[in-house]
C-alpha cells in the first residue's frame, strides 16, 4: 500500500482519524478532542465524506486497509489539488476577527493548566495547537504561503 498517495495518511505509521475513535469507543481518548475536532472536520470536508459516515466505517472495518480502501472509494475526484491546498492553509494563523479565536484562547488555557510552564507563543491557530499538546514540531509557514 502506498500511503503517500492517500490523504488519509500523513506521513505516519497509523491513519490517526481511526485510532483517536477507536481510543474514543474504549473510552481511553483522554484530554484529546474528540472526534471529529475542528482540523478533523476540515480535514473530511476536504475529502468529501461526513464525519458519520466515516465513524460507521471504522468502528466495521477489520483493520486499517478496510478504511484506506474506503477513503480511496469515497474521496473526491479533486482530492490532490484539495489536499494540497488543505496542506498549505494548515500553519496560517487565525485571522483575528475569527469567530474561533475564544475558542483558541480557551483552549491554550487549558493546556497551560494541565503543562504549566509550557510555550504557547507560537500557537496561532488549532493545527499548532494540536501539535504542542502532543509533541510535534510545529510546521512553519512557508514565505511563498499567504
Amino acid at each position: 500500500m502506498d500511503r503517500s498517495k492517500n490523504p488519509a495518511y500523513s506521513g505516519e505509521s497509523d491513519p490517526p482519524i481511526p485510532g483517536k475513535v477507536r481510543a474514543e469507543a474504549e473510552g481511553t481518548l483522554g484530554a484529546y478532542t474528540p472526534f471529529p475536532g475542528g482540523i478533523n472536520r476540515q480535514f473530511l470536508e476536504v475529502i468529501g465524506t461526513e464525519p458519520g459516515d466515516l465513524r460507521m466505517v471504522i468502528d466495521g472495518a477489520e483493520s486499517d486497509q478496510v478504511f484506506v480502501d474506503w477513503v480511496d472509494a469515497h474521496r473526491r475526484a479533486d482530492v490532490e489539488v484539495r489536499v494540497a491546498e488543505f496542506r498549505t492553509r494548515l500553519p496560517r494563523p487565525l485571522p483575528a476577527n475569527s469567530e474561533w479565536i475564544g475558542k483558541l484562547d480557551s483552549e491554550k488555557r487549558r493546556l497551560v493548566e494541565r503543562f504549566p510552564g509550557v510555550d504557547l507563543t507560537q500557537v496561532d491557530n488549532f493545527m499548532k495547537l494540536i501539535c504542542i499538546e502532543e509533541g510535534h514540531p510545529i510546521p512553519h509557514q512557508s514565505s511563498g504561503s499567504r
